[in-house]
């Protein structure tokens, strides 16, 4: 669970043929919850520093388009550039 989430924008995955929109957003001061899933969804998730998932991302081991903007923008609203 967060308690706070700053916005950071939106991307339109597939404008070429979908309306669809997914709002991005960083949350902040987390702290771990149990989940509450519906029967078929499995969720793992995974607790690591920032630095490594840039990383990752630069390797290509993270190639999700809405991950990769949320990441950056991230950066960019942290200032870490």
């Amino acid at each position: 669970a967060a308690r706070r989430w700053d916005p950071l924008g939106f991307v339109i995955p597939v404008p070429g043929y979908s309306d669809e929109k997914i709002d991005l957003f960083l949350a902040r001061q987390l702290k771990p919850v149990a989940q509450n899933l519906d029967p078929d969804e499995v969720i793992e998730v995974h607790a690591m520093p920032f630095e490594i998932v840039v990383n990752m991302i630069e390797k290509g081991k993270i190639n999700d388009a809405k991950t990769v903007v949320a990441v950056f923008r991230a950066i960019q609203k942290l200032d870490l550039l």
